[in-house]
């Protein structure tokens, strides 16, 4: 198959070149007379231009490409007949190549019917599963736009009345500021005036101030040397309460004295008293301490042996549900062995059932592709290409 594709492409790729030589040789030919007539008024006029050297050599080349081509172009018939004779060699080789491959190729054709049915019937649950998925997701997807129609509507409802409430709440706000606008107007005229009349009434308080300060003055001199006086005499009678208070003061401090040193006797005593009583009552504790101890050692034993009692009594307890734990597996091995080999004995019934309706229908297939195998074989020269699944 390979070979006989690649041919013709060659064939075709040979034949663009020798036509594309052609035209090349053509414009070759002609390219000295352009390339004078385009030289003519420019300054490269000069050397092979001037003496004609330039266009004679290009009028060898052209002559001696014509020689080539005219010697390829007799030489073609000959090698065309030989590559028609292996072409058609080649043709024969591949029939008879795809003739053994349809002989083979059946069982494998059975073996793919079989599976893409398999695959077919696969594909029309999943398809059937994904359009019911796609109608309930439909039919919620409507249920979800219902509701979010109706609460965008509900909240259509909440927002208008909420600017209504906004609007009516902005007219007393505005009619609210201009009243207080007016009142703020009376209040400022009214303490213009107020602060007139204070001006007035300051003034006539100074002038009643002035009067009066002079009075005053002679009066708090006259009370500033009784107090002096005062101060004098309360300033003696304090050093003598002084004095008296040292005096109680030291006699307090020596009675003080003696009656810590009669406290620190009495402490003493008591501190030896309360040591004895310490030490008995240590030992009685450390006796009770032991029998307590005794006490608690007979527990402990004692709880031991309920322990290990309890031990052995769990132990036989785990092995009895052991034993009734291996007992159900069993018969859980038993039954799925069972489930197995029902469902194999189904599978195989149903594989023979398949078979036996497909072997008809593949063989009949078979004999049809045969027949049109052997008449496209009969009109095209190139194989026909394998039966694709």
């Amino acid at each position: 198959m390979q070979t006989l594709l690649v041919a013709p492409v060659f064939g075709f790729h040979h034949r663009f070149l020798r036509f594309s030589i052609r035209i090349l040789l053509l414009m070759f030919m002609d390219f000295p007379s352009t390339f004078k007539f385009v030289t003519q008024a420019s300054e490269l006029g000069c050397g092979f231009l001037l003496l004609g050297y330039y266009s004679r050599l290009f009028n060898l080349l052209g002559l001696a490409l014509i020689f080539f081509f005219c010697l390829r172009f007799l030489r073609s018939p000959f090698h065309k007949t030989d590559k028609s004779s292996d072409e058609k060699s080649r043709d024969e080789n591949s029939r008879e190549e795809s003739l053994e491959d349809q002989v083979f190729d059946v069982a494998s054709l059975r073996q793919l019917v079989k599976a893409e049915r398999q695959r077919y019937n696969a594909a029309c649950a999943e398809i059937e599963k994904e359009q019911g998925a796609a109608a309930s997701a439909a039919e919620e997807a409507m249920a979800m736009i219902l509701r979010l129609q109706s609460e965008k509507s509900a909240v259509e409802i909440q927002a208008n009345q909420f600017r209504r409430v906004v609007e009516q709440r902005q007219e007393y706000d505005q009619e609210v500021m201009e009243s207080l606008r007016w009142t703020v107007v009376q209040v400022e005229s009214q303490k213009n005036i107020l602060e007139r009349q204070l001006g007035a009434y300051r003034e006539r308080i100074r002038q009643f101030l002035e009067d009066q300060d002079e009075a005053a003055e002679m009066e708090i001199e006259a009370e500033i040397d009784q107090l002096q006086e005062q101060e004098q005499e309360q300033h003696i009678e304090e050093q003598e309460d002084e004095q008296e208070d040292e005096q109680e003061e030291q006699e307090e401090e020596q009675e003080e004295e003696q009656e810590e040193q009669k406290e620190e006797q009495k402490e003493e005593q008591e501190e030896k008293q309360e040591e004895e009583q310490e030490e008995k009552r240590e030992e009685e504790q450390e006796e009770e301490r032991e029998e307590q101890q005794k006490e608690e050692r007979q527990e402990e034993e004692q709880q031991k042996e309920e322990r290990q009692e309890e031990e052995q009594q769990e132990e036989e307890q785990q092995k009895e549900e052991r034993q009734e734990q291996q007992k159900e597996e069993q018969q859980r091995e038993e039954e799925e062995q069972e489930e197995e080999d029902q469902e194999e004995a189904a599978a195989i019934a149903s594989v023979s059932d398949d078979a036996d309706s497909s072997s008809g229908f593949l063989n009949f297939s078979v004999e049809i592709d045969d027949v049109n195998a052997v008449a496209a074989c009969s009109q095209n020269p190139s194989p026909p290409h394998s039966p694709t699944p």
